[in-house]
């Protein structure tokens, strides 16, 4: 059995899109070379964590930002940080704060783990993908985020002026050019380790954290919406759901996508019962369905978006998949 694409939820990009968008980096560019295009028609739903790597990792070397995971983790600040942010924002000590940001922060990136350990007298704050992505390019911006939201949340407990004594991350010195940022001081940086982590300060675990700002407190009664999936068909058909405005639905993409050969996604859908028709099927008809509930776009146009090269070829596969002609679907929607 195939594990499913990891995946990273959509809206986690923004932040990183509008500071390039500010400092006149190629954006639209950088986004169309990785297969993302734009974030326009589903601003929510999941991305390929490969390609937001490597978007990211593109975006660094045209513009010469060594930094740039800290510099997206400097603008969005933990109380917007996706969905899991508001939560770990309002917890009231550090060690609520880390319990938090471990229950939820699954909800925008799977594979994320967080959590405490005790070395002798001391305990460390760390983070680490499961399975290790450390091979895939781009690793490495995506670490800096989190770092420094991570050193963000203990300075909730030690102020505002803190900075760690020793700190450990996944990246190379090379990763970093060599350089130093601000935000870890003159801390003890061992390069290369297992996984990320910040030493805390004796004591810092029970210290209550101050009330979150009044424009950051944010409404954490809404609907979480769509999970990520658990299996490689779920994931495939998130991640094309993604894509499926920006660009044709084709069986090398989908092998892309989940970094297999063409034949090998066929016959992995295939154990788990389905195959890369239906996984199509399913991701034009939502859409479609989706289209056709803002009421805004004309029918042909809506089969031009999904990649029909004539609206009668979406005519007859609309009637497949539901029974009913498009122009009977809207008509139900109107009375």
């Amino acid at each position: 059995m195939m594990r499913p694409i990891p995946l990273i939820y959509r809206a986690n990009l923004t932040p990183a899109i509008a500071l390039l968008d500010e400092i006149g980096a190629p954006t639209a560019k950088l986004l169309r070379y990785v297969g993302i295009f734009t974030l326009d028609h589903q601003p929510s739903g999941y991305l390929p964590l490969r390609s937001t790597w490597a978007f990211l990792l593109n975006a660094a070397g045209a513009e010469g930002l060594w930094d740039l995971g800290f510099r997206i983790a400097e603008r969005v600040r933990v109380a917007r940080a996706g969905r899991w942010g508001p939560r770990v924002a309002g917890a009231v000590t550090l060690r609520h704060a880390i319990q938090t940001m471990s229950d939820w922060i699954r909800l925008d990136m799977p594979e994320v783990r967080i959590g405490l350990e005790k070395r002798a007298t001391r305990h460390w704050f760390w983070r680490e993908h499961r399975p290790d992505r450390r091979h895939l390019p781009g690793y490495y911006v995506g670490e800096q985020y989190m770092l420094g939201l991570m050193l963000e949340i203990v300075r909730k407990a030690e102020g505002p002026d803190w900075l760690p004594h020793r700190v450990e991350v996944e990246a190379s010195a090379r990763d970093w050019a060599g350089k130093r940022p601000e935000v870890l001081g003159e801390a003890i940086i061992e390069f290369g380790a297992a996984r990320t982590a910040i030493e805390l300060p004796p004591g810092s675990l029970d210290r209550r954290l101050p009330s979150p700002d009044s424009d950051l407190a944010l409404d954490l009664s809404s609907d979480f919406g769509e999970l990520p999936a658990a299996n490689l068909r779920g994931s495939l058909h998130q991640a094309l759901r993604s894509v499926v405005c920006e660009q044709e639905l084709s069986l090398a993409l989908g092998a892309k996508l989940s970094c297999v050969s063409e034949r090998s996604l066929q016959r992995f859908l295939a154990d788990e019962g389905t195959s890369w028709r239906e996984v199509v099927d399913r991701v034009h008809l939502e859409t479609a369905l989706d289209l056709m509930g803002e009421r805004t776009n004309s029918l042909a146009d809506i089969a031009a978006t999904l990649g029909y090269s004539q609206y009668p070829h979406f005519y007859r596969a609309f009637q497949r998949w539901t029974g009913e002609s498009p122009s009977a679907y809207m008509k139900r929607l109107d009375s």
